[in-house]
């Protein structure tokens, strides 16, 4: 990030000859025309780096940066305001037996939270959106699982200001309007003995709840239900205790 910040330097000196985007880079000494006041800074036209982290200049953007790396970075808007970015989270269970069915989700106190959202408007034989009435949760991920009806299904895309989801495949049945809905972090078959949810913007410490389950096959396990806290990190998380059924 450093070496990053210093090439940035390095193209805005007044002898550079290299451009960006075609433009000679000692014109991005100061950017826009002045009508925001911006003030000039000829020895870090984007900013400087400081205790491992990049505080950008005013007006700058910088895109693309790693999920784990967001932190890393302090910006300022045009309108000089400061500009935070968000904490990207994740949940992680180790200790799983290949084969068994794994669920993650919001606890309620007494079991999952199986009443976040609930559907505006019947779902359509062959189709595949649903729309919420309610507005989608800053930490629900951008892609993963859904449950209408408690019917399982995984979701491709999600649009947050019209409340849809995009699910994979169509809807095997018709759910009626005001279904409940609710979306589990992880609500898969493990296919290793660590699953991973997708990440999602971090809004709030909340109580989450692990449900592990084999009951047929060779080696069959005991239901384990366990509960954690999930906070900022990207590996919250918790192990799963295989105990034999046999």
């Amino acid at each position: 990030m450093a070496e990053a910040a210093q090439y940035c330097q390095a193209i805005c000196d007044e002898t550079s000859t290299t451009t960006v985007d075609g433009v000679l880079g000692w014109k991005f000494r100061s950017l826009g025309d002045g009508a925001y006041g911006y003030t000039p800074n000829g020895a870090a036209p984007f900013g400087t780096v400081a205790g491992g982290k990049w505080f950008v200049a005013q007006g700058w953007y910088i895109a693309g940066a790693l999920s784990g790396d967001l932190q890393k970075y302090q910006m300022i808007s045009h309108d000089g305001t400061t500009v935070t970015n968000p904490v990207v989270a994740g949940i992680s269970i180790g200790g799983l037996t290949v084969g068994s069915r794994v669920l993650v989700g919001r606890d309620s106190g007494s079991g999952f939270d199986t009443s976040e959202y609930t559907l505006a408007g019947a779902t359509t034989s062959g189709g595949n959106t649903c729309v919420m009435n309610e507005v989608i949760k800053t930490d629900t991920p951008d892609t993963g699982y859904i449950r209408v009806n408690g019917v399982p299904y995984t979701y491709t895309a999600l649009n947050r200001g019209t409340k849809t989801f995009t699910i994979t495949g169509t809807w095997g049945q018709v759910h009626a309007i005001a279904s409940p809905a609710w979306c589990p972090f992880i609500d898969k078959v493990a296919a290793s003995a660590t699953e991973a949810s997708s990440n999602y913007t971090y809004s709030a410490d909340f109580a989450a709840r692990l449900k592990v389950r084999l009951g047929s096959g060779v080696s069959p396990l005991q239901p384990f239900e366990t509960t954690f806290s999930a906070g900022s990190s990207a590996t919250n998380g918790t192990n799963a205790i295989a105990t034999s059924d046999v």
